[in-house]
């Protein structure tokens, strides 16, 4: 889903998503370079790489998880 349609969803259910918890992530890129690990810079940024640290990703994707779950009705 590009930022645009994802703007256009949370505006045509903004009724439905106000009474629950959201959340929003980026997927990164969908074409060939996903499968790259040195991801060129962009402009300004500074230098380009792939700076995912996995262990903290899993505890982050967990918490959700648990929040998650605890909230379900």
């Amino acid at each position: 889903m590009q930022r645009g349609d994802a703007v256009r969803f949370a505006r045509r259910h903004r009724a439905a998503l106000l009474d629950r918890a959201v959340r929003l992530f980026s997927s990164g890129p969908l074409d060939a370079s996903a499968d790259k690990r040195d991801i060129p810079p962009v402009r300004g940024a500074g230098r380009g790489g792939d700076f995912r640290v996995f262990d903290r990703i899993s505890s982050w994707a967990t918490g959700i998880a648990q929040e998650s779950a605890a909230e379900a009705p």
